[in-house]
């Protein structure tokens, strides 16, 4: 079963080609890794997957439907993403800025139910901010205000899941623990990731399918076995080593 499909994809901003010919298919249990240099197209790529702009040939598919055709409702109960910065917008609690992850299960005219305030307040208490949830999101800071949108994307539940750069301003124990959580509930709900990554450990790790953007529209999509010194160095242009560490191994730069 195809979650997303990717068929001849081509995408172009500012006279640049970010993906020439992309074709791919995300599965269930899918969590995908998407690597490359700054200003290679990873936001732009996630931002076209998520309907928020124009491709120029070939076609996304969201369970097999055109995602051209769907409705910004229905492809929000498919589909939901992480931008790659916070800002706290407007005034609001974090309990209020969760609950907006429930808007699309709540019918037109509605309110929010106890399910919906329930499953927004276990969401706060898997990343650590239940006891902030009568808090202003204008007084948090950005580690705790990138907690609270995570936990929104987790109360909308998605069965795919867009994160750019989702360690942002994270400290290390939450990087782990947070990323945990994502892989949990995307596997409770058999969905699949879409995460862009600086850190290639982190990509490792947590990740089980890669897509390398090199520029120019040149791209490479696998499995743990594209993870080679060759393939990293050509993508990121710089030396990389392979350490070997317990029964795996971890990657260093030089």
């Amino acid at each position: 079963m195809n979650l997303l499909g990717l068929a001849s994809l081509a995408i172009e901003v500012a006279g640049k080609t970010v993906c020439r010919d992309l074709t791919l298919s995300i599965h269930p249990g899918d969590r995908v890794a998407i690597l490359g240099c700054n200003g290679v197209g990873k936001t732009t790529l996630l931002h076209t997957l998520a309907g928020l702009r124009p491709w120029s040939t070939g076609e996304i598919l969201v369970d097999n439907i055109p995602l051209s055709t769907m409705k910004r409702r229905r492809m929000a109960r498919h589909m939901g993403i992480l931008f790659q910065s916070s800002e706290a917008a407007f005034p609001a609690t974090v309990l209020e800025t969760v609950l907006t992850g429930r808007h699309p299960h709540i019918p037109f005219w509605g309110r929010e139910s106890e399910r919906d305030y329930r499953i927004s307040m276990e969401a706060l208490a898997a990343v650590g901010m239940d006891r902030m949830a009568e808090r202003l999101t204008t007084t948090l800071s950005g580690g705790e205000l990138r907690r609270v949108e995570i936990a929104a994307l987790m109360a909308q539940a998605p069965r795919i899941m867009l994160l750019d750069e989702p360690v942002n301003h994270l400290d290390p124990p939450y990087q782990l623990s947070i990323l945990e959580r994502l892989v949990t509930q995307s596997n409770r709900h058999r969905g699949a990731m879409l995460a862009i990554f600086h850190d290639i450990n982190l990509a490792a790790r947590f990740c089980n399918r890669f897509l390398f953007l090199f520029g120019e529209g040149d791209w490479t999509f696998g499995d743990r076995q594209i993870l080679t010194p060759m393939l990293l160095e050509r993508l990121f242009h710089c030396p990389i080593t392979r350490i070997p560490h317990g029964d795996g191994h971890f990657w260093v730069l030089g």
